[in-house]
C-alpha cells in the first residue's frame, strides 16, 4: 500500500469506504497464505492473540465507525427484510418448513 502512499492497509480502506476487517485479496491466494501460516509458524501468533478476541455480548465491542460498504450492505441486508415476500416465496418457504420437518422424522 505504501505505493500508493498509505502506510497501512487500514488508511487505504478508510480513504475509499472499504471495510477494515475485510481482506483486499482474492479466494486463490488466500488459501495460498493459510497453507503458509502453518509452514512458517506464523500460526503460533494467531493463537496467542486469541485471549484479545471479542466474544459474545462483549462489551468492548460494537464501539467503533463502520465504513461506507459496511454500511450500505447493512442498509440493503435491512430494506431486503422490510420488503413483503411474494406468494410465490411464500409457498417456496412453506415447502421448506415441510421439508425440514420430514427430515427430521
Amino acid at each position: 500500500m505504501l505505493a500508493h502512499g498509505f502506510k497501512t492497509a487500514r488508511e487505504y480502506k478508510e480513504k475509499y469506504g472499504l471495510d477494515v476487517k475485510k481482506g483486499l485479496t482474492v479466494g486463490a491466494y488466500q488459501k495460498l497464505l493459510r497453507k503458509q501460516v502453518f509452514e512458517n509458524g506464523t500460526i503460533k501468533n494467531l493463537q496467542g492473540g486469541i485471549p484479545y478476541r471479542f466474544t459474545v455480548k462483549d462489551v468492548r465491542a460494537g464501539k467503533y465507525v463502520r465504513s461506507r460498504q459496511t454500511l450500505s450492505r447493512l442498509k440493503n441486508l435491512h430494506l431486503h427484510k422490510l420488503e413483503k415476500p411474494s406468494g410465490f416465496e411464500m409457498l417456496g418457504r412453506f415447502t421448506l418448513q415441510i421439508l425440514k420437518r420430514f427430515k427430521k422424522l
